[in-house]
Formats: C-alpha cells, structure tokens, sequence
C-alpha cells in the first residue's frame, strides 16, 4: 500500500520515498494540475484587482481635478 503525504499549506499531494514511482505518478499530476489552477486563479484575482485600482486612481484624480471631497 502506498503513503500518502502533503503540503502543509494547499494539501498537494506529494510523492513519498517509500512509494513506488508508478503509484506516485499519479499524485504529482494532481499536484501540478492544482498548482496550475492556483496560479491562474491567482492571476486573475490580481488582475481583477489592478483594474480596481487604475478605476479608483481615476476617481481620485477626478475627484482632485474637479475639487470635491473623496467618496470611495
């Protein structure tokens, strides 16, 4: 029977010393797929949150330009 080990943080699954290669083959796929989804979801959340900004560093200069107080 194979051991099973992971991540402290996320739970990837990691390959164990005591595993054969074949039944830990499987695992370190999971592994890179979760870590892609991650990635990418963190991208895009990053993303996302650079346009929040650009939009409220707009709103700011606006707000200067026009000399009203800041709401945001």
């Amino acid at each position: 029977m194979s051991k099973f080990e992971s991540t402290p943080n996320r739970g990837y699954p990691l390959p164990h010393k005591e595993n054969l290669l074949q039944h830990d083959v499987q695992r370190l796929r999971t592994t890179i797929t979760e870590i892609d989804v991650d990635v990418q979801e963190s991208r895009e959340s990053n993303e996302l949150l650079q346009q929040r900004l650009e939009s409220l560093q707009r709103r700011v200069r606006l707000t200067q330009l026009l000399g009203d107080e800041i709401s945001l």
